[in-house]
């Protein structure tokens, strides 16, 4: 079964943990109502009877039948809500959790491939808008690779035949150097543009 071949229920327990106690929160603040509003009432009518009358032993006979009965499915309830957010909290902290990895890596000099997320997941259009910065930084990427090893290559070049080149030949190459220079810089320019 799919339900126990996770290796981890919780994935980035702070988050998770907020989710599951915000949600028990509001369930335990409804149940909280709805308890006063059955109790309370019962409780009047059982306190303004008569203490040895019929009537009394019927409202406290209902009222010891609705706590024995009512707080085990309160547990139930309290019980289903904790698994369902935990489950629920997995389609947001499963993509933070990725986005993060992808994060670590930029910040690491690495640019990852296409990511992807689980089907259900949230925060699929932001994935989605990652992997189109990722893509857009790989292109980037190469130009910049490939401009360097151009400018690497035209050295080299202009090293190995300066002896023998014309000044006029050598002011040529080293305006190809200067244009490819100035590429490099544009290319680096997208690089460290701030928004």
């Amino acid at each position: 079964m799919n339900l126990f071949r996770r290796r981890n229920f919780l994935i980035d327990r702070n988050l998770q943990f907020r989710i599951i106690a915000a949600s028990l929160g509001y369930i335990a603040f409804y149940i909280l109502i709805l308890a006063a509003a059955t109790f309370i009432p019962l409780f009047i009518e059982m306190r303004s009877a008569y203490p040895d009358s019929y009537q009394a032993y019927l409202h406290a006979n209902s009222f010891l039948y609705l706590h024995r009965h009512l707080w085990p499915v309160v547990s139930g309830i309290l019980l289903a809500v904790s698994i369902h957010a935990l489950f629920f909290s997995h389609k947001l902290a499963g993509p933070m959790y990725r986005f993060r990895q992808i994060f670590q890596s930029l910040t690491a000099g690495k640019i990852p491939g296409q990511q992807r997320l689980r089907k259900g997941d949230f925060l699929q259009a932001e994935m989605k808008m990652i992997n189109e910065m990722l893509s857009s930084l790989r292109s980037k990427f190469t130009l910049i690779q490939e401009t360097q090893r151009a400018i690497a290559n035209s050295i080299e070049g202009i090293v190995e035949r300066s002896s023998i080149l014309s000044d006029e030949e050598l002011k040529s190459l080293a305006k190809d150097l200067e244009a490819q220079g100035k590429q490099l810089a544009e290319y680096m320019l997208f690089i460290g543009k701030k928004p």
